[in-house]
C-alpha cells in the first residue's frame, strides 16, 4: 500500500549480508522469479514470488544430465511442461465425474503429457478447470485474499480430506469436494463452449 507511506524503505541490506551463492556443489544455479533466498536470510527480501513450478522443473531438467551445453540449456529455457498441471490433476483425476461430457473432458486430461502446446486442447481445458476451481472453491472462502490467479497448491490443499472449503455454504447442505469439482468442471466446460 505504497500510497499510504507506511512501507517506505528504511535503508539497504549491507552488501556483505546479501543472499549469495558461489560455486554451488551441483555446478549450476536456477531461478524463475521464485523465492531465491530461504528463511535463514534475516532480512525481508520480498513477499512477491512466483510459484515454484518453473524452478522445480528447471531443477528436474538440470539434474537429469551430468553435462550441459547451449542446446540443453535452451531446452530448459523453452520448456513447456507443466508440473503445476500434473500436481493438481493427480488429485482431480481420482474424483468421479457425473456427466458424460465431464467424463470425456477428464479422460482427455488423463491421457495428457502436460505439455502446454498452443495447438492442443488439453492446456486450454486444464486452465479453464483450474480457473473455475479457484472461483468456486477458494475465492468464496478467501475473502480479501481472493485472487483471479489460480494457485495449484491451495487448490490441492482445499481438496484434501473433504475440506470445508468445498462446501458452497449458501445451499444449506454440506457439499463434498466431489460436488465442488464436478460443479467447477461443468462451469469450465460451459465457459469453453460459449
Amino acid at each position: 500500500r505504497g500510497w499510504l507511506g507506511e512501507g517506505e524503505w528504511n535503508g539497504y541490506i549491507p552488501f556483505e549480508e546479501l543472499p549469495i551463492i558461489f560455486n554451488p556443489e551441483q555446478g549450476w544455479v536456477a531461478d524463475s522469479n521464485s523465492r531465491a533466498a530461504d528463511a535463514s536470510v534475516p532480512f525481508r527480501v520480498s513477499d512477491d514470488y512466483s510459484s515454484p513450478w518453473r524452478v522445480m522443473r528447471a531443477y528436474e531438467m538440470l539434474e537429469g544430465d551430468e553435462l550441459h551445453n547451449v542446446s540443453s540449456i535452451a531446452d530448459v529455457q523453452t520448456d513447456i511442461h507443466s508440473a503445476q498441471a500434473k500436481y493438481l490433476l493427480e488429485r482431480l483425476l481420482n474424483i468421479p465425474m457425473r456427466t458424460d461430457r465431464a467424463k470425456d473432458a477428464m479422460a482427455l486430461l488423463g491421457d495428457w503429457d502436460f505439455e502446454m502446446s498452443a495447438d492442443r486442447s488439453e492446456p486450454l481445458l486444464y486452465s479453464a478447470i483450474e480457473l473455475a476451481l479457484q472461483q468456486e472453491i477458494v475465492n468464496p472462502n478467501a475473502g480479501p485474499a481472493a485472487s483471479i490467479y489460480p494457485n495449484a497448491f491451495r487448490l490441492a490443499n482445499a481438496l484434501e480430506d473433504e475440506s470445508p472449503w468445498c462446501d458452497f455454504g449458501a445451499t444449506g447442505e454440506r457439499e463434498s469436494c466431489a460436488d465442488a469439482v464436478n460443479s467447477a468442471v461443468e462451469i469450465a466446460l460451459d465457459a469453453l463452449e460459449r
